[in-house]
């Protein structure tokens, strides 16, 4: 069944000692995690494409998904989730990263599923929970990582413009992850809606951002967008 792959025993080497010689087994464990925390998406393992093969191990995909995210977030977040554990004590940057990263996984997760589960070539043959394990981890991998359980040749091209806007955006600063950063995204964001206010202060969460601060996040955002024109 979809959830025969939840249990403590079913991490990356205990899955792949079945699959390979142990000291195989050990380097595709170690490599495949490491490529993870690291949101490069490379994959080695023999005659797979990215994780396809344990599309119905949800204890396998949220391993990795986890491990994405951990090294998507930023040390410096890892450091305050660790030392403060509450919200209200976290610095404004860990709180910018963690709004805005929870809201782009949620709507990509959204996107990807309302875009693609007609699609026979990705969710439409798949369980109802397959579908939503899928659309999640693609929207968690797709911004920064780039392993998918299903062929992203089958996509949808409005689900391809999304996501090369998810990645455009990328993950933290200080993370593994590229992209114009979430903070970026997030000081953008703030900006418009004062302007639309109508408010000559951009805040976020009580605290007034430096005008620095916004001039260098629009100056990110617009020569990150001409430097993929040119291109």
């Amino acid at each position: 069944s979809f959830f025969n792959g939840l249990g403590p025993r079913e991490g990356f080497l205990w899955r792949f000692l079945p699959l390979y010689e142990p000291g195989q087994a050990v380097w595709q464990a170690g490599f495949l995690s490491v490529s993870a925390f690291n949101n490069a998406g490379f994959n080695i393992l023999p005659e797979s494409e990215s994780l396809a093969i344990f599309r119905d191990e949800l204890w396998i995909l949220g391993v990795s998904g986890v491990l994405i995210i951990l090294g998507s977030i930023g040390y410096s977040v890892l450091v305050d989730l660790v030392k403060y554990h509450r919200f209200r004590r976290f610095s404004l940057d860990t709180r910018l990263v963690l709004i805005m990263s929870l809201v782009l996984y949620s709507l990509g997760a959204l996107v990807f599923f309302i875009s693609e589960f007609a699609n026979e070539a990705t969710l439409n043959e798949a369980p109802f929970g397959a579908q939503i394990v899928d659309s999640v981890l693609a929207s968690v991998s797709g911004r920064t990582a780039g392993f998918s359980t299903i062929d992203f040749g089958g996509t949808h091209q409005h689900t391809n413009v999304f996501f090369m806007g998810l990645m455009f955006i990328g993950g933290a600063s200080g993370s593994t992850a590229g992209g114009i950063k979430v903070t970026t995204m997030a000081v953008i964001v703030a900006a418009v809606i004062a302007s639309v206010r109508g408010r000559t202060q951009v805040e976020a969460f009580g605290r007034e951002i430096p005008t620095a601060q916004i001039q260098r996040a629009l100056a990110i955002g617009f020569m990150a967008i001409a430097f993929v024109f040119v291109v």
